[in-house]
Formats: C-alpha cells, sequence, structure tokens
C-alpha cells in the first residue's frame, strides 16, 4: 500500500490512453500542499470501466471517476489510495445547439444531472446552465 506520493510510481499502473503515456499526475493534499508526478502505465485502455475490472483483478493502480468505482469501494472490492490526497476537480458540461425550446429528452438529462450532483453533494461546483 503507498503511503506517500512518492511511493505511487513504484507501484503498477492502468493507463487511460486519451490522457496519454507518460501521464502527468498532480496531487494535492488536504492541507493544501502539491505533488506532482510522472507516472507511466503497464497496461493502457481508452474505457473506464475496463480500468476498473483491471483493478479488481489486482493488475494496478487506476484512477478513475467515483461513479464508476462507488460501489466497489462501498463494498470494499477496491480500496482508496493516500486518502489525504486527491486529484484536482474537473469540470461537467452538457453543450447543445442554442434553441427556443429544448426537446424533452435534453431538458430530462439536464435535470437528472442536476439532481444527480446534487444528490453527491456537488451543488458547489458552478451550476449547471441551460441556455
Amino acid at each position: 500500500m503507498p503511503d506517500s506520493p512518492q511511493a505511487l510510481t513504484q507501484h503498477h499502473w492502468v493507463t487511460f490512453t486519451p490522457l496519454g503515456n507518460p501521464q502527468f499526475v498532480r496531487l494535492i493534499h488536504r492541507d493544501g500542499g502539491e505533488h506532482r508526478m510522472r507516472m507511466t502505465g503497464r497496461l493502457f485502455t481508452n474505457s473506464g470501466m475496463a480500468m476498473k475490472e483491471l483493478a479488481l483483478t489486482g493488475k494496478g493502480i487506476i484512477r478513475n471517476f467515483f461513479a464508476n468505482v462507488e460501489r466497489e469501494l462501498r463494498s470494499g472490492e477496491l480500496i482508496e489510495i493516500l486518502p489525504d490526497w486527491r486529484l484536482p476537480e474537473i469540470n461537467c458540461y452538457a453543450i447543445m445547439p442554442r434553441r427556443e425550446i429544448q426537446p424533452l429528452k435534453v431538458r430530462r438529462l439536464l435535470e437528472h444531472m442536476k439532481l444527480y450532483l446534487k444528490e453527491k453533494g456537488l451543488n458547489d461546483l458552478e451550476q449547471i446552465r441551460q441556455e
């Protein structure tokens, strides 16, 4: 089990190919300190779900969206490493053509996204705007 960001470089990683290899990872400590490192993957995939499956079979450390691994974290199948450190926040955008009246399916999707983010405690992020 890695006990510091520096220790991560001694472990096997599953790399998300759209981000390239090597990947530069920035970690932020809860006290505000930062650590940046270069990670080289051992296994490569372009699928977050495949990354999860590889981690479940012990093939390496992954960084993945919480929504993709929430159940496995709660059940203990996967464990969070370095809980005092976090990755930088990312943004989520809903981009669509500007129309006077949006189709019902688009309005429903935006409503669902707002509810989901609020339930996950992410409602302090920039508000989802529909223009």
